[in-house]
């Protein structure tokens, strides 16, 4: 059984569902900077089921970055704990298919 490689792009306000990029190569460490515009944290998030890597700024809060909405809600459903105390912002990068 093999999975889809995708990497979806949640935005601050952007559209419901994220976006998928059209990259087809594991991202380097340059290309998840890009996206989230920063150094990057990883987190883990559920999104269809399934647990999975995804990538913040890790100065986001600091900078003022606005609330994702969106990928907080996935956060809080694999971390249920952070619910009430922890929230993402900024741009979100959600890696699906890779080790």
């Amino acid at each position: 059984m093999t999975t889809e490689k995708r990497i979806i792009l949640f935005t601050p306000g952007g559209v419901f569902g994220g976006t998928v990029l059209p990259d087809t190569t594991k991202p380097t460490l340059e290309r998840l900077q890009e996206l989230v515009g920063g150094y990057i944290e990883p987190i883990t998030v559920k999104l269809g089921g399934k647990l999975l890597r995804a990538y913040v700024d890790e100065d986001g809060k600091l900078k003022g970055l606005p609330v994702n909405p969106q990928a907080t809600e996935l956060y809080y459903a694999a971390v249920p704990e952070a619910r009430g105390y922890d929230f993402l912002v900024g741009n979100v990068v959600v890696l699906e298919g890779w080790r």
